[in-house]
């Protein structure tokens, strides 16, 4: 009988339609010829091709060969004979006749970069043909997840694709005509008040009037524990989810957890009613519960609670192509996690270094803002003075400073001093929570004073001075 748990011999890619692989031996020819003559024409080669775009392996050593000797300065015919002789390749390439052979050939037509496109289209094809007839294999056998092998596929077609987007040149007049383009449509729309359905906000009234519409970029809400950031994320839940398809990975709660909250914020229900003795609930409170749950229903949200990196990426990727998802929700970084093959070699910064990379990638290729919740130390604590979080407490984070379209950071004076309920001139200043936009790499930096009511899952503005300069002492 047989183990259906051993992997197939079958090559399932070499069997396509019983075809020789796409090639262009020819031009692969012609341009390690014209490389040996002429070794300056290598840094355009290399912009284009890595030995494994040759489909002959004589063709990969001698284009292996070519650029070692290049690193110690000039290439002759010479030089790259002895290296390949000290490799024990010469023969396998079929010596230096071989080579010798190939300067021959070199007519003074050749256009080097397009030969070279040449050869790596073919490559492409060649690799995407290999990974289809993987994937044909896998799903045959049935011993592996199907999830899994949906996963690892994405992962190697995108690095199929990434690798031609090395090459790809987008012509800086293109660019330009671009920014033009939407800079004029904004301005036509705002005059004839036309919605732009790509002006995405997070209708919080102060943070839109420093943001603007959100950038396709990577927003980092930061803060310690018991600052509010769950609160945070349920009032963008409850803002956003009104006007535009909003994805949110609930990594800190469950999905009743954050839709009780949800409730609790949109019909201004104390959250110790779901904490509260069952016998003395009453029949106007179970009303109010069912009400609320039909609130919550009708904000347009996707959710998800998984933690792995990976399969956070591919849930985004769907919300967006089927249910054109505008903005991504994401709670919290270092809950995160990556596949165990990779896992196993990654320090706890350079994991999160991996997630915070996902993220960014995925803003620019989804051309979505995702706004990341990020849960810092308790080293603040132990500061003296001011307890107000900096991008200083960010450096155990990660690279999120580098990689962060915007960082801000929650923070509520109260919690330090239960006497900092009032300011210098009697003001109540209770429920105070800073949200303190230290980095913004397009914009204007601040803090915006919210007021949070916590125990309704709320925050909302402040409606006193809005915007302080972040160079403002605080009044505490």
């Amino acid at each position: 009988m047989t183990d259906r748990k051993n992997k197939s011999s079958v090559d399932f890619s070499s069997m396509v339609y019983g075809k020789v692989p796409p090639s262009a031996v020819e031009l692969e020819k012609d341009v390690l010829g014209y490389l040996l003559i002429d070794y300056r024409l290598l840094v355009d080669a290399k912009a284009i091709l890595n030995s494994d775009d040759f489909y002959k392996d004589d063709h990969k050593y001698i284009y292996e060969a070519i650029c070692e000797v290049s690193e110690y300065g000039i290439v002759d015919l010479k030089l790259v004979i002895e290296n390949l002789k000290d490799n024990g390749k010469l023969d396998l390439v079929g010596g230096a006749y071989a080579l010798v052979g190939l300067t021959n050939n070199v007519t003074q037509t050749l256009n080097l970069k397009k030969y070279c496109l040449i050869i790596k289209q073919k490559s492409i094809a060649r690799k995407l043909i290999k990974l289809s007839g993987e994937i044909i294999g896998d799903a045959y056998e049935e011993t592996e997840d199907i999830f899994s092998i949906l996963e690892n596929s994405e992962q190697k077609f995108k690095d199929i694709n990434n690798e031609l987007g090395e090459i790809r040149v987008t012509p800086l007049e293109s660019v330009a005509m671009k920014v033009i383009e939407r800079f004029d449509t904004k301005v036509y729309n705002a005059k004839n008040g036309i919605i732009d359905e790509n002006e995405i906000k997070t209708h919080f009234t102060e943070w839109d009037k420093l943001n603007g519409s959100l950038f396709n970029g990577l927003y980092v809400v930061a803060g310690r524990p018991a600052m509010g950031k769950g609160v945070h994320l349920t009032e963008l839940c409850c803002r956003m989810g009104k006007h535009y398809d909003i994805g949110v990975i609930n990594g800190e709660m469950t999905n009743e957890q954050l839709l009780t909250r949800i409730g609790c914020n949109l019909l201004n229900i104390d959250n110790f009613l779901f904490k509260k003795d069952p016998r003395f609930i009453t029949e106007e409170e179970q009303e109010l519960v069912k009400l609320a749950m039909n609130e919550a229903l009708n904000l347009k949200l996707h959710i998800d609670t998984n933690r792995q990196i990976e399969k956070i990426a591919n849930k985004i990727r769907l919300w967006v192509s089927k249910y054109n998802v505008k903005c991504v929700l994401a709670d919290f970084l270092t809950l995160f996690k990556v596949r165990d093959e990779l896992a196993k070699y990654f320090t706890d910064k350079q994991r999160v270094d991996y997630v915070l990379n996902v993220f960014v990638d995925l803003c620019k290729e989804l051309k979505i803002p995702i706004i990341l919740y990020v849960q810092m130390n308790r080293e603040i604590l132990g500061r003296h003075g001011t307890k107000e979080p900096n991008m200083g407490d960010l450096k155990a984070s990660g690279s999120i400073e580098e990689l962060a379209y915007q960082v801000s950071f929650l923070h509520r004076p109260e919690y330090y001093d239960p006497n900092s309920i009032t300011d210098e001139n009697g003001n109540d200043t209770k429920g105070l929570c800073y949200q303190i936009v230290a980095k913004h790499r397009d914009g204007e930096t601040g803090r915006l004073r919210l007021k949070a009511k916590l125990q309704c899952s709320q925050m909302h503005e402040w409606h006193l001075e809005p915007l302080i300069s972040i160079n403002d002492p605080l009044p505490f």
